[in-house]
């Protein structure tokens, strides 16, 4: 649910963003490393904040992966350390 949520704030800022720029026709040069190019402002604007999004998004996916990964490598430990403090428990009662 949270996770929506953040999506549906992130898509409603994107509107935001996009309405504030649709409205600006402005051209813009723009140098990079391989050449230059002539765009407009909203159009720079709208691919700034979507690869800024889509680059977030993917660094938050794996760090949760990451995570996941861990606790589940750790439920395991756990689950193996009681199984064999069970035994254990049960010699000492024998």
């Amino acid at each position: 649910m949270k996770v929506v949520l953040i999506t549906m704030v992130v898509i409603v800022f994107f509107t935001i963003s996009m309405l504030f720029s649709v409205s600006n026709e402005a051209m813009v040069d723009l140098n990079y490393l391989i050449g230059t190019g002539n765009f407009k402002i909203s159009y720079l604007i709208g691919l700034s904040f979507l690869s800024g999004f889509i680059i977030c998004w993917i660094l938050v996916y794996t760090m949760h992966l990451k995570l996941k990964l861990k606790m589940s490598f750790l439920r395991k430990k756990i689950n193996k350390l009681e199984l064999n403090n069970s035994s254990v428990a049960l010699k000492d009662k024998a």
